[in-house]
């Protein structure tokens, strides 16, 4: 389906940037203008993205009652490593994320988070 129209609480937005950066953002289901919007880095580490999809899952079920409903959004930026997406769909596997899609960071709230971390996307 149309991941623009999945609720916010059940997905985990991913933007795989350069030089080994990987930012997460999170917005609240009912977007308005003066939604907050929670920006984080993380790094490839165990205790890095691995945790924060197990957080994320761990808040779905709670949520919605199945960890399995989880949408993660992988969205690599121009310049991003090859070897940085296939590093993220190995998480997917091993942490046995059920929904996940590659797709390009091009909703307005993708392009608003590239400029508040400071990076260039043309």
């Amino acid at each position: 389906g149309d991941p623009s129209v999945y609720p916010q609480s059940k997905t985990a937005t991913l933007l795989i940037g350069t030089r080994d950066q990987l930012y997460t953002y999170s917005l609240p289901d009912e977007i308005s203008a003066m939604s907050e919007v929670m920006i984080d880095s993380i790094d490839y580490s165990a205790n890095g993205l691995r945790k924060y999809i197990q957080r994320r899952q761990a808040e779905v079920l709670a949520k919605w009652g199945d960890r399995d409903m989880l949408l993660v959004l992988i969205k690599p930026l121009p310049g991003a490593n090859y070897k940085r997406v296939v590093d993220v769909l190995d998480e997917m596997l091993i942490n046995d994320v059920k929904r996940y899609t590659i797709m390009k960071a091009d909703t307005p709230v993708d392009s608003m988070v590239v400029k508040i971390i400071g990076l260039n996307m043309y």
